[in-house]
């Protein structure tokens, strides 16, 4: 099974993204530079996450622990000890003052940002807790293995509902922002939106040829973003279920889906298996939506063929021209096909 790759929300200016060879880089979003790189954890990083405080990073690695991290000073602040298996996500809670970790030892951990103490072990999963996340009201955590996902009280830590039998390619839920949907992708190819407070299935968005690695919603919740093995991300509808729009050009599998912060301009972050992370500028004109590259931090896996460059930014003199030498046109949009049902 290929490494998960999980990449932050820009917090500001900047986004923060692991790496296999122990490490973790903060990147500047307008410029595509690297800022800054954390180094300290003995085998390769899996996830990272932001405190809402923004001043701190936290990551969960291979060497069974989880860090938090100065962002300033990159500073390791304090190893969070006690997984007995590889840590393979980790979050903070919505208020800051809580990190949850899950991993290979098949349980979720909550951990005092300050101390340093482990508060609580979820247990119950069967395999490897592979996704968590916050509702949005910080009332309640997803957490998800590769067939199951459990819901948990956070005040009581007892799991109020288990969703089985949905057999997730990169295990993870998400929430909507409202927090009345938790929603996550499946093996066979489709994403699956569930209501908090009901067992039924409440909408399944199909389209992708292969599997679908990620799903994101926007900061408003009118929109999910999924990224597929498939070498495309589509943009859903929510209210609808319909396909809105198809970003192609992607000469890799898309590992990883994530929105910016909530703007008049919107932005979406991908990641290839081949490591590219690119930035998206996604516009939206009476149900229509025109998407464009910011920038990317490799060039060198873009297709051109048929791409349009006009009004992207980012690029230099160098690449435009291989870019135009290689068949990109003028056009509205990068690489984007806008779907018609």
């Amino acid at each position: 099974m290929g490494r998960r790759i999980r990449v932050l929300p820009p917090q500001g200016d900047v986004l923060a993204s692991p790496s296999a060879n122990a490490t973790l880089t903060l990147w500047d979003v307008r410029t595509g530079n690297p800022l800054q790189t954390f180094t300290g954890h003995n085998d390769r990083v899996n996830a990272v996450a932001f405190s809402p405080q923004g001043g701190q990073l936290a990551s969960a690695s291979d060497d069974h622990t989880t860090r938090l991290w100065n962002i300033g000073t990159g500073e390791c602040l304090r190893a969070l000890t006690g997984h007995t298996d590889n840590v393979r996500i980790t979050v903070y809670s919505p208020c800051g003052h809580q990190v949850v970790s899950g991993g290979l030892d098949n349980t979720v951990r909550i951990w005092d940002v300050d101390t340093g103490d482990c508060l609580q072990i979820l247990v119950g999963h069967t395999r490897e807790v592979e996704g968590i996340v916050y509702s949005p009201q910080g009332h309640q955590i997803a957490s998800a293995c590769f067939s199951t996902v459990k819901l948990w009280n956070t005040k009581t830590w007892n799991c109020q509902r288990t969703i089985t039998e949905c057999y997730l390619l990169d295990p993870g839920a998400v929430y909507s922002p409202q927090g009345h949907q938790v929603t996550f992708a499946t093996y066979d190819k489709e994403v699956r939106l569930h209501d908090v407070d009901s067992k039924d299935c409440h909408q399944t968005l199909s389209g992708h040829l292969k599997k679908v690695a990620s799903v994101a919603y926007s900061p408003k919740g009118n929109l999910i973003a999924t990224g597929s093995y498939d070498g495309t991300v589509r943009l859903w509808d929510t209210a609808s279920g319909h396909c809105r729009a198809v970003i192609s050009d992607f000469n890799s599998d898309v590992k990883k889906v994530v929105w910016g912060p909530s703007s008049e301009v919107s932005h979406l972050v991908t990641i290839c298996d081949a490591g590219s992370v690119r930035m998206w500028r996604v516009l939206e004109d009476e149900g229509l939506y025109r998407i464009h590259l910011c920038w990317s931090s490799k060039s060198s896996g873009l297709a051109a063929t048929d791409a349009s460059i006009q009004d992207v930014c980012g690029l230099s003199l160098v690449n435009q021209q291989l870019l135009e030498q290689h068949g990109a046109i003028g056009g509205p949009s990068f690489g984007l096909q806008v779907a018609t049902e």
